[in-house]
């Protein structure tokens, strides 16, 4: 028996996902055509269904339908012997994912670690237990007769996996409800005036690349900075004194110690952080006053 939550596909892509099973079984393959195809986000062996039914209702009344984009087909290096279609992942889908997680720790026993601790890998199944000549085929039909999908799921469902039919506990519509879901960017300021003294601090000496600003707000001055997957936007201000303030921006970085020593070499002031578990990290101001942190993961 298990109990799994699920975000089920809407019924175009669905089709599409039974089609290339039938495809399959024409070639032989076992498949189950009928099995509603949706991307598994939680699993366990026994829950508290009504505080689990609770938790995914809430989530779903606060989480947006989550886009989906199907790229790519494979199998999974194990002996369940499944082969599947792969969505990236997204900010959105892995916020739900965790979310529902969080909801199953709370309200299921024997959870399965699959899908804890960042080792979930977002997927369709199409087949199941196949040995390996079969999942080749299964592979191959695939990728002969998949294109890129792009889809949406609006709904969230709790299931339970048994000897018999499988039970619907709840099924719950994506409300598309008002929620915060990451972070775009963040802005720091610097003295009006002083643009080229911060693109030689943060795109000299940090090596941050300057993105184009929109035409729109060319006029106001500063420049933005592309981190990752994310921005930081560098504004002006007079008449502010930025070093009193414990608002910061931190840097997830590789290399700390070499990047204190740079930083050293250039006059700035390092101040260590109070130890956190996990994690190296310093402090120190840029030449304007901004505090500013550098933080690396460490193995513990």
């Amino acid at each position: 028996m298990a109990f799994v939550t699920m975000l089920t596909l809407d019924a175009a892509a669905a089709a599409i996902v039974r089609d290339l099973r039938r495809r399959m079984a024409a070639d032989g393959i076992p498949v189950d055509v009928d099995d509603p195809p949706h991307v598994s986000l939680a699993s366990c062996g026994a829950i508290d269904v009504d505080g689990a039914v609770a938790g995914l209702a809430a989530l779903a009344q606060s989480s947006r339908p989550i886009e989906l984009s199907f790229e790519s087909v494979g199998s999974f290096l194990s002996s369940e012997g499944t082969v599947f279609l792969s969505p990236i992942s997204t900010l959105g889908l892995r916020r739900i994912q965790s979310q529902a997680m969080g909801i199953f720790f709370q309200a299921g026993t024997n959870i399965n670690p699959y899908y804890a601790g960042g080792r979930w890998a977002p997927h369709c199944t199409v087949a199941n237990g196949l040995p390996p000549d079969q999942r080749v085929t299964a592979l191959g039909v695939c990728a002969a007769r998949f294109e890129p999908l792009r889809t949406t799921s609006s709904h969230i469902d709790l299931i339970e996996f048994g000897n018999g039919q499988a039970t619907i506990h709840g099924s719950f519509d994506l409300a598309g409800g008002a929620s915060i879901v990451g972070v775009d960017h963040v802005q720091i300021t610097l003295p009006t005036g002083e643009e080229e003294h911060g693109r030689q601090f943060y795109c000299g000496l940090l090596g941050l690349p300057e993105i184009d600003k929109p035409a729109s707000l060319t006029g106001r001055g500063g420049f933005w900075l592309q981190v990752g997957d994310r921005q930081v936007h560098v504004g002006t201000e007079a008449d502010f004194d930025r070093t009193v303030t414990k608002a910061h921006i931190a840097y997830a970085v590789v290399g700390l110690d070499a990047w204190r020593s740079t930083l050293v070499d250039c006059g700035v002031d390092i101040l260590d952080g109070v130890p956190i578990p996990g994690f190296d990290r310093f402090e120190f101001r840029d030449p304007f006053g901004n505090r500013v942190e550098m933080i690396e993961a460490v193995d513990v």
